[in-house]
């Protein structure tokens, strides 16, 4: 009920005026692992390349990046009207 509710608040443009240019921005991170274990391993003799295993004492110990996006719709009077999607941030 509740997401319901904010939906229909949302596309009635929070009670403003339907005239007017509005921008939605939208905020978003996520996490990336530094270090990815593979299953097969590449080695190459010719060049002198050997198999390679790698391995961590404890998850804790693997390192990670956030990377976080900031994007933005702007349209004039409603969303229905279309708009123009901006990246703001990266």
């Amino acid at each position: 009920m509740k997401h319901v509710s904010f939906a229909k608040h949302l596309r009635n443009n929070w009670g403003l005026p339907r005239s007017g240019k509005y921008l939605w921005l939208n905020f978003d991170e996520k996490w990336f692992y530094g270090m990815v274990l593979r299953t097969n391993a590449k080695m190459c003799e010719e060049l002198g390349l050997d198999k390679m295993y790698t391995w961590i004492y404890h998850k804790n110990h693997v390192e990670k990046v956030m990377a976080v996006a900031v994007t933005g719709y702007a349209f004039e009077g409603n969303v229905d009207n279309g708009g123009h999607g901006v990246k703001i941030g990266f």
